[in-house]
């Protein structure tokens, strides 16, 4: 029979008969080492492992329960097993009571009780390893999670700082000095917890206002959660919205939190608002005036803490003339309203995002652009954008794609003409001065263009002395 692949046994007893008798008991079925000398005994401790210590009471140098007292010091897992006589009984007693032996055996023993107990006491024994084992295994799986949680939290927070950076306003750039005074005002009341109304058309910038006011804000560690409401059917945009409970509805086989828990402590920004239906409307309202949504199915309202921000690219007081949208919720939404202009009335806004159009589609996709030729330039800027900065930033992906890097030139640009030249999108308002300033930097961009960059050869297309384009040019701060 193999032996099991433990550490030994330690026997000790000065009776060199007894110590044979019970070393002949054991060792068939276990490993030991069997020493007549407490000193000799008290080395083996210092320099080995055993699993168990058996000792003889009554030895002239040092009693049993001294030298198992050695043993708990120097080998507290092993087990401490001691043979004694029943006169040795208050010995006995306090050393069981001081923990310094672990079982006792009673002369005369029995050879197979004696092999029970010693069985016991190993088994005993490798427990007690296997549980250091696995504490230890455990405590440094805690500490390798302590340390990755940190790792995670560190990022986590460069990250948010990243993500934060992004969105300050002193890192919104422009040279629009209309869209400068718009970036004044969302930084003014980007710290308030004030409801804002953000108006203008599709693909200006709502969203990325949104989270300007967010990140700038005292809610800029919490969630910034976006719906698009003309994107939800009405059907469901209230279980989006505000949640459901398991069975409210066919389909709602769990309960759902909704946009509003879940942005709880951050800000919600609700796009395309003047395409809620009426009885989402309402449901809105009761949020706004009383901080409480009440799940679909559900009876008792939950308090939240969220910033709405809305946006819209249709007129809400028309709406609210037809009888569309709720003139009270409108009140309540519109405590601030900031519209943004769209792209075609701040033209001199293109060359700064086509820099940050280029730079981004390079992290993205790995492209280097190195710019655009000025025939390139001169087209988008002939363009009336009726996508506004979502559309340019489709374009530029497009043309830089397609090229595969370098310089883009005019063939690269493709741009969807699906407008009348003269639409009311192309005009915008009719103020007539701002209109005139527009079409002069389209028609010498277009000019210059068609001219390959010879102001000489354009001036004399626009049939104008070419000192005067030269200041129109510089007045217009045109970069051609």
């Amino acid at each position: 029979m193999a032996l099991p692949q433990i550490d030994p046994l330690l026997l000790v007893d000065d009776d060199i008969g007894s110590l044979r008798t019970v070393e002949l008991c054991l060792k068939r079925e276990f490993p030991l080492v069997a020493v007549s000398d407490p000193k000799e005994a008290e080395n083996y401790l210092q320099e080995r492992a055993f699993s168990v210590v058996l000792t003889d009471q009554r030895m002239p140098d040092k009693t049993g329960v001294e030298l198992l007292e050695v043993a708990l010091l120097h080998q507290p897992d092993a087990e401490r097993i001691l043979l004694t006589a029943y006169s040795d009984i208050d010995d006995l007693v306090d050393a069981v009571n001081r923990g310094h032996i672990s079982r006792y055996i009673a002369k005369p023993w029995n050879p197979a009780d004696l092999r029970m107990i010693v069985a016991q006491a190993v088994d005993t024994y490798r427990l007690r390893q296997e549980n250091r084992r696995l504490t230890e295994e455990l405590e440094a799986r805690n500490a390798e999670l302590v340390q990755e949680s940190q790792r995670v939290a560190r990022e986590r927070d460069e990250l948010r700082q990243q993500v934060t950076g992004l969105y300050q306003f002193e890192g919104l750039l422009t040279k629009s000095l209309e869209m400068r005074e718009i970036f004044a005002t969302l930084k003014k009341v980007a710290p308030y917890n004030v409801t804002v109304l953000l108006c203008g058309e599709s693909g200006v910038g709502k969203e990325l206002a949104a989270k300007a006011l967010h990140y700038n804000s005292n809610r800029s560690n919490q969630p910034f959660v976006a719906i698009n409401c003309g994107a939800i059917p009405a059907e469901i945009i209230e279980s989006e919205l505000f949640g459901n409970k398991r069975g409210a509805f066919t389909g709602a086989s769990v309960d759902r939190k909704g946009l509003f828990r879940e942005s709880d402590g951050g800000t919600l920004f609700l796009d395309e608002l003047g395409e809620m239906s009426l009885a989402c409307q309402a449901k809105l309202l009761r949020v706004v005036q009383e901080r409480e949504v009440v799940p679909v199915g559900g009876h008792e309202g939950i308090r939240v803490d969220v910033r709405i921000v809305g946006a819209t690219n249709r007129e809400l007081k028309k709406l609210v003339r037809d009888g569309r949208f709720r003139e009270d919720l409108y009140q309540r939404i519109n405590v601030i309203q900031v519209t943004l202009p769209p792209l075609r009335k701040r033209p001199e806004d293109i060359d700064v995002l086509v820099d940050v159009f280029l730079k981004k589609l390079h992290e993205r996709h790995g492209i280097l652009c190195e710019g655009l030729t000025k025939q390139a330039m001169a087209k988008l800027h002939t363009h009336h954008w009726p996508g506004n900065v979502r559309e340019l930033e489709n374009v530029l992906e497009s043309a830089v794609i397609l090229a595969g890097g370098g310089i883009l030139d005019c063939d690269d640009i493709k741009i969807e003409q699906s407008l009348e030249p003269y639409s009311e999108e192309v005009l915008g308002d009719l103020a007539l001065r701002p209109a005139i300033e527009r079409l002069k930097r389209l028609y010498i961009r277009e000019a210059i263009g068609r001219c390959k960059g010879n102001k000489a050869k354009a001036s004399r297309l626009l049939k104008l002395d070419r000192s005067v384009l030269y200041k129109e040019i510089a007045r217009l701060d045109l970069d051609l």
